[in-house]
């Protein structure tokens, strides 16, 4: 396998999804400080690089201890590249925002029942802009995809890589974080019982700052952390249903992006309010979704969202067996 080298083609319409150019760009400014592997070549409709040794992640991996410490580590180095002089802007609501008019200029007509409307959308993602750019979580050079076949293990020699850049760029370090622990649930069979407990983030998000300090970091930096990250990762839900309403209407491929689990996000940000200050307790009610549990914020009130026990997600709306336009 040592000779091996990995094409990929681009799927139909991902323009709408993707920015290739910029793919390549963090593509080749992440090889330069260590952390992808070499890019061969690229052509109108796809690129070639460097095979990777190892292992594509699974969930029952990403929440064993020695592996998540990799993990947080590996992070912690690509949040450490910097811009070139320039004072980086987060990339989440400029992108949020163009699949937002999307979904209102090219899909609307279309919303399945399920889906809130457009307005109520807009409302929200105003709110999430609003309330969450306030808490002050720094902008850092993020992979904002970390799915588990995101990562690959070489056992050999005791390290994880990250792979497949298209969403990369600059972004909040609480949405990166949040973002992958909300891939903890998995990728074909979800369960968000997998979300990973308070305890499980202090100790990931531990090794994660001392790691970005390079010395020893106390409780309330941790706690600090722990609230943003929990918040943000209800951005990750909005924009990552966002991006499956554009999967459904745009795609060829034969899935069902609208499943319960693809509108779980949209649905209960909306029936219980975007408000978060992270888990409470590490007990898991299978039928409640965990991100919507949380204390009181600038809300009125909290009315958690409860998903009806037989239209349980069971498959991951960006992880089939199928390619998407990913």
């Amino acid at each position: 396998m040592q000779d091996c080298v990995l094409v990929r083609v681009y799927g139909e319409r991902t323009e709408l999804l993707v920015d290739r150019e910029n793919e390549v760009r963090n593509f080749q400014l992440l090889r330069a400080h260590g952390c992808a592997p070499k890019l061969y070549c690229t052509f109108q409709n796809g690129l070639c690089y460097e095979y990777m040794q190892g292992m594509a992640l699974g969930p029952e991996h990403i929440q064993e201890p020695q592996l998540f410490r990799l993990i947080a580590l590996e992070m912690a180095k690509i949040h450490t590249i910097h811009a070139n002089g320039s004072l980086p802007k987060p990339s989440l609501w400029h992108k949020m925002h163009n699949y937002f008019m999307l979904v209102k200029d090219e899909i609307n007509p279309s919303l399945s029942a399920g889906v809130p409307a457009v307005d109520v959308l807009e409302q929200e993602m105003s709110w999430l802009k609003e309330h969450l750019s306030q808490l002050d979580s720094p902008v850092v050079f993020c992979h904002n995809d970390l799915l588990c076949k995101n990562i690959i293990y070489d056992s050999t020699k005791g390290h994880v890589h990250f792979i497949d850049y298209e969403y990369a760029g600059y972004n909040y370090q609480a949405y990166d974080i949040g973002n992958h622990f909300n891939e903890f649930a998995g990728v074909n069979e979800v369960d968000y019982c997998r979300y990973p407990s308070r305890d499980t983030q202090l100790q990931w998000l531990h090794y994660y700052l001392q790691a970005q300090k390079g010395v020893a970091v106390t409780p309330r930096e941790v706690e600090r952390l722990y609230v943003q990250v929990n918040k943000f990762a209800l951005a990750s839900h909005f924009f990552w249903a966002l991006w499956a309403l554009i999967q459904n209407q745009f795609s060829t491929i034969d899935f069902d992006f609208l499943s319960p689990l693809h509108c779980l996000s949209i649905v209960s940000l909306v029936a219980g309010g975007i408000v978060a200050r992270g888990l409470e307790d590490d007990k898991c009610n299978p039928t409640l979704h965990p991100i919507a549990e949380g204390k009181k914020d600038s809300r009125d009130s909290l009315s958690p969202f409860v998903w009806p026990s037989d239209q349980l997600p069971s498959s991951h709306p960006r992880c089939s067996d199928q390619t998407v336009l990913h």
